[in-house]
């Protein structure tokens, strides 16, 4: 063989097309979790993201069906809001393709997945994340207190990395931009054997979604937490999955007060920010929404803007808001936003199957979280749906080996 192709075989041969889709998987996730302090990469991430779908769409041999749906749920709504958008409005052009890549990128992540090692990647970088917000809580417990405090949490206010604040001087709650990946992260180390010390890993992330302080993270944790323990897939007998259940109920009567006092108190503290902020944003987007009965029902366009200023906050030009999700409904409308649920539910269904109840669970857990932050429909989302795909993949994988293993044939 000549030495030349030789040389561009063996080139091929480690750079696949997999092993580039595991590549920049690995740094859409770096650059997401980075963005404190490396914000200015965003148009790196964007790129990633894009070239990571035509890799993954390159070779893929889709049916009549699944073309049929792509377009008429997909495509067709997207395209003809964001001309509508261009043509009929004053949005701003690049705000308005902007959104609709992100939503076209959601709409396909579903046929991207990547491997086992780019899984550990994923959760290797969010451990990093744990440690800068460790480090931040440190660097303020060691040089800022309770007052001092408040020039830092400007600086990253303004920089747009996120906030740092406390309510008591006691416990800082480290809400940086990167971390709402770590739930995943964590629910992910558990169901895969990623890691020997799989338990460390969980119980690292664990402190990271402590120090981030927030609720909603803890809210879709739990709903996971209960679901394992009462799944009677994880229940040997009916003896231990009833002793389960005395377990829980026992420990439920006990910590009642106390998780009472807990959530009545986080609601009372985040009543006078967070909850009347969002209020404000949910009367807002949906009196923007419903200004006539065409806005409403096919949206104000990709790209919308308000000129709207309450004595809460100014929203003009603002494109991040609390409500994420709202605010793409005030783009697509009902009509539209109704297309693009129905396309993923298909597409969900069609692609992951039956028996999985575990990663449906966990896409719930990430909806319950990100709902209510601005987590959802956006780059994270995206990760969160190739991390589900992947792990899917791995699953049938294990189950072919198993099947294999079963009847004697030989895997070689």
């Amino acid at each position: 063989m000549d030495s030349k192709q030789w040389n561009k075989k063996s080139v091929f041969a480690v750079i696949s097309r997999q092993g580039l889709v595991n590549f920049l998987f690995v740094v859409i996730v770096f650059l997401l979790t980075r963005q404190v302090p490396l914000s200015f990469l965003s148009p790196l991430m964007n790129l990633s993201v894009i070239l990571i779908l035509i890799l993954s769409l390159y070779k893929i041999r889709p049916n009549k069906k699944l073309v049929m749906i792509v377009s008429l749920l997909l495509l067709l709504p997207l395209t003809y809001n964001l001309l509508y958008s261009m043509v009929a409005t004053d949005n701003k052009v690049l705000i308005g393709l902007k959104f609709y890549i992100v939503l076209l990128s959601l709409g396909l992540a579903y046929f991207v997945r990547v491997e086992r090692n780019a899984l550990k990647w994923f959760v290797k970088i969010c451990l990093l994340q744990v440690v800068v917000m460790i480090g931040i809580y440190i660097f303020i417990l060691t040089f800022f207190d309770e007052k001092t405090y408040l020039s830092l949490r400007l600086f990253f206010v303004e920089s747009g990395w996120g906030d740092i604040y406390t309510f008591d001087g006691l416990f800082y709650r480290i809400q940086i931009k990167g971390s709402a990946l770590l739930v995943i992260a964590l629910i992910l180390s558990l169901e895969i054997d990623l890691f020997k010390k799989k338990y460390f890993v969980a119980a690292f992330l664990l402190l990271g979604i402590v120090l981030a302080g927030n609720f909603a993270f803890l809210m879709g944790l739990s709903v996971y937490v209960f679901y394992k323990m009462f799944s009677l897939k994880s229940s040997r007998s009916v003896d231990r999955y009833l002793f389960k259940i005395a377990c829980c109920v026992t420990f439920l009567a006990v910590m009642a007060p106390y998780i009472y006092q807990y959530t009545t108190s986080i609601i009372e503290l985040k009543e006078d920010f967070s909850l009347l902020a969002r209020r404000d944003q949910i009367k807002v987007l949906w009196y923007n929404l419903g200004e006539t009965p065409f806005s409403l029902l096919l949206g104000q366009g990709l790209g919308n803007t308000l000129n709207v200023v309450t004595p809460v906050r100014d929203y003009t030009d603002s494109v991040y808001f609390e409500v994420q999700g709202l605010y793409i409904i005030n783009q697509l409308g009902i009509l539209f936003f109704l297309c693009f649920i129905v396309y993923n539910v298909i597409v969900m269904i069609l692609h992951w199957g039956k028996n999985i109840d575990e990663v449906y669970l966990v896409y719930l857990v990430y909806i319950i979280y990100s709902t209510t932050n601005p987590y959802i429909f956006d780059t994270n989302h995206f990760v969160v749906i190739i991390v589900l795909n992947s792990w899917i993949y791995i699953k049938r994988e294990i189950k072919k080996d198993e099947a294999r293993n079963s009847c004697g044939c030989s895997t070689v």
